[in-house]
């Protein structure tokens, strides 16, 4: 192949790239604007903390780590009385939920203030079930924590139930380096590119 043909072929590769890159940004800014509403001072009937895959040897994660942490500090500050964990199995044999809730019991969370929900394998079914709980236990209000990159998309799903909620970002890692940062935002607004399109996702329970 001649250099001039190389040089077409990596230019259009990269303008493709850009457009695609520019589209899946800018999109869900345009059409996604359903309101990320602030936790406050308001005191609510659950924090949900939605999981991460735990480590291979089942200890933590730093993102899902981080998420509890945010969950228990805002049960300690008194906005809600009790922490729905929610997450399966999704992609490593630890159920995330059982992780999170030992993590959170040893941050000094009673036992009988923590609900695991531990059959989600995806955001989707992390707000169903999560909603499902809610409304067996006749609850209406919810604090819904995540990390900073998902928390668009996880206030997409929340906001299809008849709920009211807030959103609670649990901060960046300091372990994320800049190159994991910019594929985990950009996985994020591809997703929410997809809804832009496609509309709720179906899911079941």
């Amino acid at each position: 192949m001649s250099q001039r043909k190389t040089r077409l072929l990596v230019g259009t590769s990269l303008a493709l790239l850009a457009t695609f890159l520019l589209a899946i940004n800018l999109i869900p800014a345009m059409f996604i604007k359903v309101p990320l509403n602030p936790v406050g001072n308001e005191k609510f009937d659950v924090i949900i903390a939605l999981g991460y895959p735990a480590l291979e040897d089942g200890h933590p994660s730093p993102m899902l780590r981080q998420r509890v942490i945010d969950a228990v500090n805002l049960f300690k500050n008194h906005h809600a009385d009790h922490i729905i964990f929610t997450g399966g199995a999704a992609h490593n044999p630890f159920v995330e939920a059982d992780v999170m809730a030992k993590l959170a019991h040893s941050l000094g969370v009673p036992t009988a203030n923590i609900i695991q929900e531990g059959k989600a394998k995806s955001s989707c079914q992390n707000a169903l079930n999560s909603v499902k709980i809610m409304q067996e236990k006749n609850w209406h209000t919810a604090v819904v924590v995540t990390s900073p990159n998902h928390l668009k998309r996880a206030n997409y799903l929340f906001a299809h139930y008849p709920i009211h909620f807030a959103v609670s970002s649990s901060g960046y890692l300091n372990e994320m380096n800049l190159l994991e940062s910019v594929l985990f935002n950009q996985w994020e607004q591809y997703s929410l590119t997809r809804l832009t399109f496609l509309g709720y996702p179906t899911c079941r329970s």
